[in-house]
């Protein structure tokens, strides 16, 4: 299954993936409107239809329903809008009339009436949303990728992309089915934890150790916890999907950095050294992570 469609930042991926796949805009508002997300009685454009499958592989969209329903006789307007009857009003959830709609004059068979077209809609509806984030596009990539500097503004926001919901415990979480992968939010500069590193480059290391500037731990306590974590550490093998907070101006969003591994040459019981090892993240190729563990 590929990932579904929910927030106005999935309409905004879909958009900017289809401009670098076939190099046309189709706005996200316009993605809304096909998707039902604004509720709306319009029937796409022609060229609209015809980008979106190219998107999916195909010459235009009369071919893909061609290859769908094995149907080359097809009649689809070129408007953006068309009001259904005054009679047969339009549910606000629907946002393309099903019935009472009339068809081509030259047409004289069911196959061209607007339920057919509706059909046909979904099931474009469908192939997006089931294959644009799991296909490939023509350089092997999936479309939907996590990139370097990438803000987020919340730890919700990025965890669900993984499959993760957490309400509490928001960092640290474990890749379903790769409990060697974390997904992990520190602060930048945190007074406890440290997490430093050279932000004009986004962190291609990060440097990490635990020293609470309060004063609320001996110096014993100190290297006695750094030590343990060094070790653990060691053992496990971490991969660590990053995401920092307090690298943008406004200090609260979480800016996307790669993903690190435990840099066994620089590390030692007092600090630990992580190493960016990919800047993007594919989420329908997870498994890949785990060749980038050590």
């Amino acid at each position: 299954m590929g990932l579904p469609m929910r927030t106005p930042k999935d309409f905004k991926a879909l958009s900017e993936s289809i401009m670098r796949e076939v190099h046309i805009q189709v706005s996200d508002s316009t993605l809304k409107r096909i998707w039902g997300y604004i509720p709306t009685s319009s029937i796409p454009r022609k060229s609209t239809l015809d980008i979106l499958a190219c998107f999916l592989g195909y010459d235009d969209f009369e071919t893909f329903c061609q290859v769908h329903t094995g149907d080359g006789d097809i009649y689809i307007p070129d408007i953006e809008h068309v009001s259904p009857p005054s009679d047969s009003p339009q549910p606000a959830s629907q946002p393309i009339r099903e019935e009472g709609m009339s068809s081509h004059p030259s047409s004289s068979s069911g196959k061209h009436q607007w339920p057919w077209l509706v059909g046909a809609l979904a099931a474009v509806s469908v192939c997006l949303g089931g294959l644009i984030f799991h296909a490939f596009n023509k350089e092997g990539q999936s479309p939907y990728i996590i990139r370097k500097g990438q803000t987020f503004a919340s730890e919700q926001d990025y965890l669900e992309l993984f499959g993760i919901h957490a309400e509490d415990y928001l960092w640290g979480q474990r890749l379903p089915q790769h409990p060697n992968i974390s997904v992990w939010g520190p602060k930048y500069h945190h007074p406890s934890w440290h997490n430093d590193g050279d932000s004009a480059q986004l962190l291609p290391t990060i440097n990490e150790w635990w020293d609470p500037s309060d004063g609320s731990a001996d110096s014993a306590f100190i290297a006695t916890r750094n030590s343990d974590r060094y070790l653990t550490y060691l053992r496990m093998n971490e991969l660590r999907i990053t995401f920092m907070r307090g690298l943008t101006s406004d200090g609260d969003s979480l800016t996307f950095l790669g993903v690190y591994r435990l840099d066994l040459d620089h590390s030692d019981p007092h600090h630990l050294t992580w190493q960016r090892v990919a800047e993007d993240i594919d989420l329908n190729r997870l498994d890949y992570l785990e060749e980038l563990r050590n």
